[in-house]
Protein backbone atom coordinates (compact mmCIF):
# COMPACT_ATOMS: atom_id res chain seq x y z
CA UNK A 1 0.00 0.00 0.00
CA UNK A 2 1.45 3.35 -1.02
CA UNK A 3 0.75 6.12 1.47
CA UNK A 4 2.99 8.89 0.14
CA UNK A 5 3.89 10.29 -3.29
CA UNK A 6 6.46 8.37 -5.31
CA UNK A 7 9.52 10.35 -6.36
CA UNK A 8 12.43 9.29 -8.52
CA UNK A 9 16.01 10.04 -7.54
CA UNK A 10 19.14 10.38 -9.65
CA UNK A 11 21.40 7.33 -9.50
CA UNK A 12 24.60 7.49 -7.47
CA UNK A 13 27.33 5.54 -9.26
CA UNK A 14 29.13 4.97 -5.94
CA UNK A 15 26.36 2.59 -4.79
CA UNK A 16 25.07 -0.65 -6.37
CA UNK A 17 21.59 -0.76 -7.89
CA UNK A 18 18.92 -3.30 -6.93
CA UNK A 19 16.46 -4.61 -9.51
CA UNK A 20 13.27 -6.16 -8.11
CA UNK A 21 10.70 -7.72 -10.45
CA UNK A 22 7.38 -9.52 -10.15
CA UNK A 23 4.94 -11.08 -12.57
CA UNK A 24 1.45 -12.51 -12.66
CA UNK A 25 -1.08 -13.48 -15.31
CA UNK A 26 -2.40 -9.89 -15.16
CA UNK A 27 0.85 -7.91 -15.47
CA UNK A 28 4.58 -7.59 -14.95
CA UNK A 29 6.63 -4.91 -13.29
CA UNK A 30 9.81 -3.92 -11.58
CA UNK A 31 11.65 -1.27 -9.63
CA UNK A 32 15.24 -0.11 -9.70
CA UNK A 33 16.50 1.15 -6.35
CA UNK A 34 19.60 2.05 -4.38
CA UNK A 35 20.24 1.91 -0.62
CA UNK A 36 22.10 5.10 0.28
CA UNK A 37 22.81 6.06 3.90
CA UNK A 38 20.04 3.81 5.18
CA UNK A 39 17.44 5.19 2.76
CA UNK A 40 15.90 3.46 -0.23
CA UNK A 41 16.14 5.66 -3.32
CA UNK A 42 13.78 4.84 -6.20
CA UNK A 43 15.38 5.26 -9.60
CA UNK A 44 12.90 3.74 -12.06
CA UNK A 45 9.53 1.99 -12.18
CA UNK A 46 8.16 -0.15 -14.98
CA UNK A 47 4.86 -1.98 -15.25
CA UNK A 48 2.69 -3.29 -18.02
CA UNK A 49 -0.25 -5.58 -18.56
CA UNK A 50 0.42 -8.98 -20.07
CA UNK A 51 -0.88 -9.76 -23.53
CA UNK A 52 -3.39 -12.54 -24.16
CA UNK A 53 -0.61 -14.85 -25.37
CA UNK A 54 1.63 -14.00 -22.38
CA UNK A 55 -1.20 -14.94 -20.00
CA UNK A 56 -0.72 -18.54 -21.15
CA UNK A 57 2.93 -18.57 -19.98
CA UNK A 58 3.96 -20.68 -17.02
CA UNK A 59 4.82 -18.67 -13.87
CA UNK A 60 8.58 -19.15 -14.34
CA UNK A 61 8.29 -17.84 -17.91
CA UNK A 62 6.36 -14.79 -16.70
CA UNK A 63 9.06 -14.07 -14.11
CA UNK A 64 11.74 -14.37 -16.80
CA UNK A 65 9.73 -12.02 -19.03
CA UNK A 66 9.54 -9.46 -16.22
CA UNK A 67 13.31 -9.60 -15.73
CA UNK A 68 13.94 -9.29 -19.48
CA UNK A 69 11.51 -6.37 -19.91
CA UNK A 70 12.99 -4.51 -16.95
CA UNK A 71 16.52 -5.04 -18.27
CA UNK A 72 15.41 -3.63 -21.63
CA UNK A 73 13.74 -0.56 -20.09
CA UNK A 74 16.35 0.12 -17.41
CA UNK A 75 19.48 -0.67 -19.43
CA UNK A 76 20.96 2.86 -19.16
CA UNK A 77 21.00 2.50 -15.36
CA UNK A 78 22.37 -1.06 -15.17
Amino acid sequence: LITSPLFLDYPDEAHPVILTTDASKVGIGGTLQQHINGEIKNLYYHSQMTSSSQRRYDPIELEALAIWMCFQRMRPYL
